[in-house]
C-alpha cells in the first residue's frame, strides 16, 4: 500500500547495484589479502638481504619496510630513505616515505603478480646501490 510497481523497480535496481557493489567489494578485498603473503614474504627476504631493512611489516596491502641505521638500534636512516625513494622514482617505482624512515608501500587492489615481482626487484636493486653509494 502506497507503493507502485515504479517505486518498486527502483528498490530493486538499487538493492542489486548494493549488492553488486558489495560483492565486488569483498571479491577485492580478498584479493588483496591473498596477494599480501607473497609480497610480505619477498619484502621478508629483502631484509635477510640488506642490513638497512630493520623491519617490514603489513595490514592487507599497505605495507612498510623500516629503514635504519643499524639493526640491533633500529635507528632511523632519514638520509638513505631519500636516496632510495628517489632512485625508486627514477626506476618507475613510485613509494612513499612514512614515519621516521619508512617506505609505505600500497600497490593497488588489481596488482600483478609480474608487477609485484618488479616491484621488489627495483626495491632490491635500490637498496643495493643506495647503501652502497652511503659508504654503508
Amino acid at each position: 500500500a502506497g507503493c507502485d510497481l515504479e517505486c518498486l523497480d527502483s528498490f530493486e535496481q538499487t538493492l542489486a547495484k548494493t549488492t553488486l557493489l558489495v560483492k565486488v567489494g569483498v571479491a577485492l578485498t580478498r584479493r588483496g589479502r591473498c596477494r599480501l603473503t607473497p609480497l610480505l614474504e619477498r619484502l621478508r627476504e629483502l631484509q635477510q638481504r640488506h642490513r638497512a631493512i630493520g623491519d617490514v611489516r603489513g595490514l592487507g596491502l599497505m605495507l612498510a619496510v623500516d629503514l635504519v641505521k643499524d639493526k640491533a638500534t633500529k635507528e632511523p636512516d632519514h638520509e638513505l630513505l631519500e636516496r632510495v625513494l628517489y632512485r625508486a622514482f627514477e626506476k618507475g617505482l613510485v613509494v612513499l616515505g612514512c614515519g621516521d624512515s619508512s617506505i609505505r608501500i600500497a600497490p593497488p587492489l588489481i596488482v600483478t603478480e609480474e608487477e609485484a615481482d618488479r616491484a621488489v626487484q627495483i626495491l632490491d636493486q635500490v637498496l643495493g646501490e643506495a647503501c652502497a653509494s652511503g659508504s654503508r
